[in-house]
């Protein structure tokens, strides 16, 4: 009980009210769900399944791209959601992504090798950092909330929390 706890609660609140874009939770132990090349490809799976608009444009872009999965994490992002979003029109309301345990994302703690290289980036840090690149985070913390989820059990010494989601980033208080 912990991130990952709070991360499922916040799913299943959002998918009862219909917000829910898609899921990932990283698992270091789990060969599918430690790499984070799988990431934006189940996402992109998740969200066309829930918005027909997106589903319409990506089906097109996945006809012409072989194995998605294979590609460099700053190619799925520009294939699987730059681009197509910027060919789509704003919609009213919004979907929210959840991705859980980023952290334990790459190299399985077995398959790790002894040498210290710390020049080279996970390939976890590749994935933070472009999506942060690109959502803008931050920019703005004022304003109203898109949804608020109110007295949410979460097995800690304080016990529950309201947690407030807006356009930019989360609130837990």
């Amino acid at each position: 009980s912990g991130k990952s706890t709070i991360a499922t609660t916040i799913c299943e609140r959002l998918r009862q009210k219909g917000m829910l874009a898609g899921a990932f939770f990283c698992k270091r132990h789990a060969s599918d769900q430690r790499d984070p090349r799988r990431i934006l490809p189940t996402l992109s799976s998740m969200l066309a399944k829930v918005y027909k608009p997106y589903r319409d444009l990506i089906a097109e872009t996945l006809e012409k791209e072989e194995d998605i999965s294979a590609c460099p994490l700053t190619h799925q992002l520009s294939t699987l959601f730059i681009n197509p979003f910027s060919l789509l029109q704003e919609s009213d309301g919004y979907l929210i992504f959840v991705v859980d345990g980023l952290d334990e994302c790459g190299e399985d703690d077995d398959d790790r090798e002894s040498d210290d290289d710390d020049e080279e980036q996970s390939a976890a840090q590749v994935f933070h950092d472009a999506i942060r690149d690109r959502a803008e985070i931050g920019q703005g913390i004022m304003g109203e909330s898109i949804v608020l989820f109110e007295d949410v059990l979460v097995i800690t010494p304080r016990g529950r929390y309201d947690i407030d989601m807006f356009t930019d980033f989360m609130r837990l208080r």
